[in-house]
C-alpha cells in the first residue's frame, strides 16, 4: 500500500505544482487534487488497517514510521489548503509547493523501507523455523532408518546364523562325520526346523 500512497502523493504534488505554476486553481487542478487526496488517504487508511493486524512486536518501528507519514502528510495538506485551495490569490511558486511535498514522500519511503525490513525479518524467522523443522525431521528420519537397518540386520542374522550352522553340520554329515551337534534349543522358526 505504501507504493500506491507514494504514487497518489506524487499525483497530488503534480496537480498542486501545476496549479501554482499557472497562478490559479482551474477545475481540473481542483478535481485532480481532490481525487489524489482521497486516494492517498484511502491508501493510508489501508496501511493503518494492515499495521493494526500485525503482531505487537512488529508494530513498533512501523508505527513510528507511520506516525511520521501522518504528520508529514498533514503538514503538506495544510500547506496545500492554505497556499492553493483556499487562497484568494496564489503566491506560492511551483518549486515551493514541490519542496513542501518532499517531506511527505520521504516519510512514505521510510515507511516502505521499514515495512520491507520487517517483511524480510519475518520471512527470515519463518525460514529459520522451517529449516530447523526440516533438520529435526531429517535427523529423526535418518535415526529411524538407521534403527530399521540395524533391526533388519539383527533379524537376518538371527535367521542366517542357525541355518548356516545347520548347513555346516549337514555338510559334515554328508562327508561322513557324524560327531557334529546342532543346537535345537531355539524357539524361533530356525530352531523348529532343526
Amino acid at each position: 500500500h505504501t507504493r500506491m500512497a507514494l504514487l497518489y502523493s506524487n499525483d497530488l504534488r503534480r496537480y498542486a505544482v501545476r496549479a501554482a505554476a499557472k497562478g490559479y486553481m482551474g477545475g481540473d487542478d481542483r478535481m485532480g487534487l481532490q481525487i489524489s487526496r482521497e486516494r492517498f488517504q484511502g491508501e493510508i487508511e489501508r496501511v493503518r488497517v494492515e499495521l493494526d493486524r500485525l503482531p505487537a512486536e512488529n508494530q513498533t518501528e512501523l508505527r513510528t514510521a507511520f506516525e511520521g507519514v501522518l504528520a508529514a502528510s498533514s503538514a503538506y495538506q495544510g500547506i496545500l489548503q492554505s497556499k492553493l485551495v483556499t487562497a484568494s490569490n496564489i503566491t506560492a511558486t511551483g518549486a515551493e509547493i514541490y519542496d513542501a511535498g518532499v517531506a511527505c514522500n520521504r516519510a512514505i519511503k521510510k515507511l516502505s523501507i521499514e515495512s520491507y525490513a520487517q517483511t524480510v525479518k519475518a520471512l527470515t524467522q519463518r525460514y529459520d523455523s522451517l529449516r530447523t523443522h526440516r533438520n529435526v525431521c531429517a535427523g529423526i528420519s535418518f535415526t529411524l532408518f538407521a534403527l530399521g537397518l540395524v533391526f533388519a540386520w539383527l533379524v537376518t542374522r538371527s535367521l542366517t546364523r542357525p541355518l548356516g550352522r545347520a548347513v555346516e553340520v549337514f555338510g559334515s554329515i554328508a562327508s561322513g562325520s557324524y560327531d557334529s551337534e546342532v543346537d535345537t534349543s531355539g524357539s524361533d522358526e530356525a530352531g523348529q526346523v532343526l
